[in-house]
């Protein structure tokens, strides 16, 4: 399984991900406009490869989260519900 924690920006996007097969651990950023984001999504999914992506809830989670889900099976995305509550004032 691979472990890919994002974060979104319109434009781009900046991902750690760890291979816990392996133990190696890589930061880089994802392109949107050449196409770097979705050749990385995709080429997981060509490979079979188990993934578990986390992202803070930003106004861009939903768009992600569609994307994800879009290159995904349905039993592997969903929405989780948040492990803790922020002040309404935040």
């Amino acid at each position: 399984m691979i472990i890919v924690g994002v974060d979104y920006h319109p434009s781009f996007q900046t991902i750690a991900f760890l291979m816990e097969e392996t133990g190696e651990y890589v930061e880089q950023e994802l392109n949107h406009s050449d196409g770097e984001a979705e050749r990385f999504y995709r080429k997981l999914k060509e490979k079979g490869v188990s993934v578990r992506v986390g992202m803070e809830a930003t106004g861009h989670a939903r768009r992600f989260e569609r994307e994800i889900r879009q290159r995904s099976r349905p039993s592997e995305s969903g929405r989780r519900k948040p492990t803790a509550r922020t002040p309404d004032s935040c």
